[in-house]
């Protein structure tokens, strides 16, 4: 394998530019099929066959309005507290959201605090209320026994001075007819009772449960009101949460502050941010210092972004085909940065030193792919099994992104064993510092 390699950067140093040529053909392919193949990614994960998933797919099933996210909102008055402006600021922000087709429903704090604080005064009531219609239910009741009663003694009597049952039947029909319809006005009441009191038990339970709890601090300087989506909270573009954020930020006209959570604020769907630009700097710096040239610092850096470019761009062109989340070209990224920089520099430090003692260029960029290049491709490996291995539990979302950061990892080691030998020809004794070659 090493004889191959030391080929193989024998080669592309003497066709540099064929080799080059390849690979801006490739970056040139990839970015077009992105753009034009590029689909919607999703952040819905699923794990079929678990516990858990079955709940969620029962709950979406049974009760739709209630499955998807939620997320708070916090509104801070002053130290005066919420007035009437800011409450109708808040009422007026929490309608237009309800209003936007990703939201499900709003909590208002103020009249769900309301609700909670006259909760028990209402439940001691409502107990009070059915206490007295069971006593009325009871006393309707013994009134039907005690006619029962009269009219049977009745009949007894007709009976005994010999009237005839049918004579006795007719005199007797309309008091019974309206004692079996106070017997059945008297069982829907009661009907009506048993339901009114399963009412009061889940009330009861309901401000047992929510005893402490407050959408209105005691001091009425905030409040808390809750957003319920119809989807995922990571199912939420960027765009909605940004139009969220947006309209209860309108309620500074009121003098009231808006602060909406992290479920609406951190959007993980954004692939290069600021932490990846500070990622490269510090690697940039730490680079410089350890290389002493802007030339040798920077080539690995580029190595890295057109293995990335190439990995994560087609990742990007299959997402027309396949179902993937956004985290599946951010690890890509990561990686692809990672073991990019990693193995050029292997392949570059190799090539610096030997210059330094004297060695050809072409013969050091040879031996250097041939020995650093080995230890890269065996790495790379290494990497692709381990990352290709997450296709074993059988997660479909944790299949796709293991695949897509392992075709970027193999992308990379392509890079380092290809165009580093095809650039280092180009760049010569630039590798070097003139301090260091003076040496």
């Amino acid at each position: 394998m090493a004889l191959l390699l030391y080929r193989l950067g024998k080669f592309s140093y003497r066709h540099r530019w064929l080799v080059i040529s390849l690979w801006l053909a490739v970056l040139v392919a990839v970015g077009g099929s992105a753009a034009a193949f590029h689909g919607t990614m999703s952040n819905n994960f699923q794990i079929p066959g678990t516990e858990t998933q079955q709940m969620l797919d029962k709950l979406k099933k049974d009760l739709p309005a209630s499955s998807g996210g939620s997320a708070g909102i916090v509104f801070e008055a002053g130290d005066a507290g919420f007035n009437q402006a800011g409450k109708d600021a808040i009422a007026s922000a929490l309608a237009q959201l309800e209003k936007l087709p990703d939201v499900q429903s709003t909590v208002n704090p103020f009249t769900t605090q309301a609700a909670l604080d006259k909760a028990p005064s209402d439940l001691a009531a409502g107990e009070q209320k059915a206490a007295a219609g069971q006593a009325e239910l009871d006393k309707a009741r013994a009134t039907l026994d005690a006619g029962d009663a009269q009219l049977k003694a009745a009949e007894q009597q007709m009976t005994a001075v010999g009237m005839p049952a049918a004579q006795i039947q007719a005199q007797l029909a309309p008091q019974q007819a309206e004692l079996l319809a106070g017997r059945q006005k008297l069982d829907a009441g009661q009907k009506q009772a048993a339901d009114g009191a399963a009412t009061l038990a889940l009330a009861k339970r309901q401000v047992t449960a929510s005893q402490g709890m407050r959408f209105v601090s005691t001091d009425g300087k905030a409040a808390i009101a809750q957003v319920q989506f119809k989807t995922s909270i990571n199912g939420l573009t960027p765009a909605v949460r940004q139009q969220v954020q947006d309209i209860v930020h309108g309620v500074s006209s009121a003098g009231v502050t808006a602060l909406a959570s992290k479920e609406i604020t951190e959007d993980v769907s954004q692939l290069f941010g600021v932490s990846e630009i500070i990622g490269i700097a510090v690697a940039a710096i730490a680079l410089i210092v350890m290389l002493g040239t802007l030339v040798a610092a920077g080539l690995p850096l580029l190595m890295a972004i057109i293995g990335v470019a190439v990995g994560v761009g087609g990742t990007f062109a299959l997402t027309g085909v396949i179902d993937m989340s956004s985290i599946s070209p951010m690890l890509a990224l990561m990686l692809g940065l990672a073991v990019g920089i990693d193995y050029s520099l292997f392949i570059v430090n190799r090539h610096r030193g030997q210059l330094l003692s004297g060695m050809d260029a072409e013969e050091s960029v040879a031996l250097a792919t041939g020995t650093s290049g080995n230890a890269v491709l065996f790495a790379g490996l290494t990497v692709v099994i381990a990352l290709a291995a997450l296709v074993v539990p059988g997660l479909p979302f944790l299949a796709v992104m293991g695949l897509s950061a392992a075709a970027t990892v193999a992308v990379a080691v392509v890079v380092s064993l290809t165009l580093t030998p095809a650039v280092l020809s180009l760049v010569g004794r630039k590798l070097i510092s003139k301090r260091a070659w003076a040496k």
